[in-house]
C-alpha cells in the first residue's frame, strides 16, 4: 500500500517490538525532559494491555538502561540493514540528513521557556541527526575491510 506520492504506507508494529528494538526507551527519553513518558502495561504472560501517555517525575534512566537500550538500536540498524551493502546505507543517511538540514525548525535554535514545542522538534532533529552522522561515520567501507 502506498500513499498519493507513492511512498510506502507506514506498516503497524507490536509494541513488543517497538520495545525490543530500543525505540519505546528513545521515545521516553527525550519525553522524560518534559515530565512525560509512554506507559506500557503488560500481562502476567508479557503480553501488552493498554498503552498511554502519563506525566512522570522521571528524569532519564539509569546508565545501565541507557548502554542496553543503545544496544538494542545498534542491532535493529544491523539487522535492517543486513541485506543492503554499506553504500546503500551511507546514501540512505545522507539523503535523510539532508531531509533535516533542509528543515525550517532546525534554526533558529529555540529555547524550553519560549517555545517548548519547537526547542522538543530540534531536540529530536538533532538527536537524529547525531544517530546517523553516527552510521556514516561508523559504518565501515567494505574496502577498508579487506585492507
Amino acid at each position: 500500500m502506498t500513499d498519493t506520492t507513492g511512498t510506502p504506507a507506514p506498516s503497524a508494529e507490536s509494541w513488543e517490538t517497538f520495545r525490543q528494538t530500543g525505540m519505546l526507551w528513545m521515545v521516553n527519553r527525550t519525553l522524560h525532559i518534559f515530565g512525560w513518558s509512554i506507559v506500557v502495561e503488560y500481562d502476567d504472560n508479557d503480553k501488552p494491555l493498554r498503552a498511554y501517555p502519563a506525566q512522570t517525575e522521571w528524569k532519564g534512566f539509569p546508565r545501565n538502561v541507557d548502554d542496553a537500550n543503545y544496544d538494542r538500536i545498534d542491532n535493529w540498524l544491523a539487522y535492517r540493514f543486513a541485506d543492503k551493502d554499506m553504500q546503500k546505507l551511507r546514501a540512505w543517511a545522507q539523503r535523510q540528513i539532508d531531509d533535516i538540514e533542509a528543515d525550517d525548525r532546525l534554526t533558529p535554535e529555540a529555547d524550553v521557556r519560549t517555545n517548548a514545542p519547537l526547542a522538543l522538534i530540534q531536540m529530536g532533529m538533532k538527536g537524529k541527526l547525531a544517530i546517523l552522522r553516527t552510521i556514516i561515520e561508523g559504518v565501515p567501507d567494505e574496502r577498508e575491510e579487506g585492507a
